[in-house]
C-alpha cells in the first residue's frame, strides 16, 4: 500500500487496533515521505492485533 502526503491539514487519518473484544483508536498522520505516524493508544498490551486504517477528508 502507497500512502500519499496531501497535508496535514487535508486528511483525517484514524488507526484502529482490535485485539478480541478490545478495540483501541487513535488519531495518525501521513509524514511527507509517506509514512504512516500514529501514537500508541493507552491500554495496548502486547500480541496480535487486526489494523485497520481509515483515511478520509478533513470537513
Amino acid at each position: 500500500m502507497t500512502l500519499k502526503y496531501y497535508g496535514d491539514s487535508k486528511q483525517k487519518i484514524v488507526v484502529t487496533f482490535i485485539q478480541g473484544e478490545q478495540i483501541l483508536t487513535t488519531e495518525g498522520r501521513i509524514t511527507k515521505d509517506g509514512a504512516l505516524e500514529y501514537k500508541v493508544p493507552e491500554g495496548i498490551k502486547p500480541g496480535e492485533y487486526k489494523v485497520s486504517v481509515d483515511i478520509s477528508d478533513k470537513e
